[in-house]
């Protein structure tokens, strides 16, 4: 099957365009295809909170009390946007401050993803190597 034709991108076609600082680009963005890894962890409470000072949500913790972090390396090999390379560092996150904590587990992290709700995923930093992608 052709990644194209995938039920995704028939309910949002790329059917529009956004003016960037490098030209006109599709929009929505699309990947067709492509690598990636991820990488979960945990990091100090304390200083994850001082990064999401001024934001409406907590990070969500471990039973240890531990913040939940991702890192994604990708390789899109297929994009509306051409082929391109991201890193990103992702804070796992909650609207609730009674969310309970994520099971303290090599896996805890990636049970939560699929399992709950309430966890949301804020991009905290965020590089691409072409001009076309950093501009979007």
């Amino acid at each position: 099957m052709n990644p194209r034709d995938h039920a995704l991108f028939r309910n949002y076609p790329r059917n529009g365009s956004a003016i960037l600082s490098v030209g006109s680009v599709p929009t929505p963005y699309h990947i067709y295809d492509g690598y990636g890894v991820f990488i979960g962890g945990t990091a100090a409470l304390a200083p994850v909170q001082a990064l999401l000072q001024g934001e409406q949500v907590q990070p969500l913790t471990t039973e240890a009390g531990r913040a939940l972090l991702g890192i994604w390396i990708c390789d899109f090999v297929q994009a509306s946007l051409d082929p391109h390379h991201e890193l990103q560092f992702s804070i796992f996150v909650t609207h609730s401050p009674s969310s309970p904590p994520v099971f303290a587990h090599p896996v805890g992290l990636l049970s939560a993803i699929l399992t709950r709700p309430d966890l949301q995923m804020l991009c905290h930093g965020l590089w691409n190597n072409t001009p076309q992608v950093v501009a979007y």
